[in-house]
């Protein structure tokens, strides 16, 4: 047959190599097909969109308090994986239509608490090291226009994320998936179940865009969902191949007064197959209301501040969040110092000694 072939004039070889061609893309074609329930697909883009605005619209107007373990594991100079972990307690208070919001950080392991807020004049962030200590000004700076900070700002993105993660997949929108052309689905089915409205959706896509928010080039999604459950998340997480990373996210729920899911408890997990790396968090959030606070804790008068320090601090915001970011590094390291010590002495090591005797 070999013989055959090389002897056959140039122009069959041609033709026999799109044949060829055309019967892979086909069956390729029909390979993608079959991965696809139509039916199942229809029913996501019909039902899934309404229930999705349903949930954010919680956003509108929400106050919700959120108890954060990070856990990061890195392989150190010696080859031992360096395990840190930190604790912290957040709680937003978020009222759009008034041009309102502030977010309250408090990082458990140093003891450091901090307040972003913003209101229709100005945005400041305050932060206090003893707990009850005196409010000190980190940064501020006036609106230079109306409107100027109704867009969420960089800070502001990761709990937006977090309290959307019933219908955001590793940040990015449900509606993503659906819409837009940069999102290539590959499949959609249900997954086996005892009961028609209990059993869950999985939608895989490719993404064929460039880097952007939350959006990683190359990188393969994949998501579950529960119909029963306004169509919200389950679990999902992407895959980049090239760079051996895999992130993951699940998620349980709550029921709010509006009767409306919200997140109970989200498990994010991030690692480097070759590095190696990993990043491990788990939130538990309590109940979500409407926004509690006083009107006055949005501005600088609350925390003991004469706004006076608008006219000579907002030209240098940046080298007062330089002081005090590295005071919390300063607070890190020597915690990292005492606990060393302390590891030393339980294992009768002195100083100058080595470990690894």
């Amino acid at each position: 047959m070999q013989q055959n072939l090389a002897c056959a004039p140039s122009h069959f070889k041609l033709n026999l190599t799109v044949l060829l061609a055309v019967g892979l893309c086909t069956l390729g074609s029909r390979a993608l097909a079959d991965s696809i329930d139509e039916s199942c697909l229809e029913r996501l883009k019909r039902e899934g969109p309404p229930r999705w605005a349903e949930a954010a619209r919680l956003m509108d107007d929400i106050e919700v308090e959120c108890h954060k373990t990070t856990t990061s594991e890195v392989l150190g100079n010696e080859g031992k994986a360096v395990r840190r972990e930190t604790k912290f307690v957040w709680k937003v208070s978020w009222d759009p239509s008034r041009s309102r919001r502030l977010v309250d950080l408090y990082t458990v392991n140093v003891g450091v608490r901090s307040r972003r807020a913003i209101n229709p004049d100005y945005r400041f962030q305050v932060a206090q090291t003893d707990k009850g200590g005196q409010w000190q000004v980190v940064s501020c700076r006036k609106a230079e226009g109306a409107g100027e900070f109704e867009k969420y700002e960089s800070h502001e993105k990761d709990y937006i994320w977090a309290m959307e993660s019933g219908y955001r997949l590793i940040g990015i929108n449900l509606n993503e998936f659906i819409v837009n052309k940069e999102f290539k689905i590959t499949s959609v089915r249900y997954l086996p179940g005892d009961e028609e409205d209990r059993r869950r959706v999985r939608l895989e896509a490719d993404y064929l865009g460039g880097k952007g928010s939350y959006r990683r080039p190359g990188a393969s999604y994949w998501v579950e969902l529960a119909p029963g459950n306004s169509w919200l998340i389950v679990r999902g997480g992407l895959k980049l191949p090239d760079k051996e990373i895999e992130e993951s996210q699940d998620v349980t729920y709550q029921t709010t007064t509006s009767g409306v899911p919200f997140p109970a408890m989200l498990h994010y997990n991030r690692t480097v197959a070759s590095e190696p790396s990993s990043i491990d968090e788990t939130s538990h959030f309590k109940r979500p209301t409407k926004t509690t606070l006083s009107d006055d804790e949005y501005y600088l008068t609350h925390y003991g501040i004469s706004e006076s320090v608008l006219e000579t601090t907002s030209t240098r915001p940046m080298f007062r969040i330089f002081i005090f970011n590295l005071g919390i590094l300063g607070l890190i390291v020597a915690l990292a110092l005492f606990l060393r010590a302390k590891s030393r002495r339980r294992s009768g090591l002195k100083p100058g000694d080595s470990a690894n005797v």
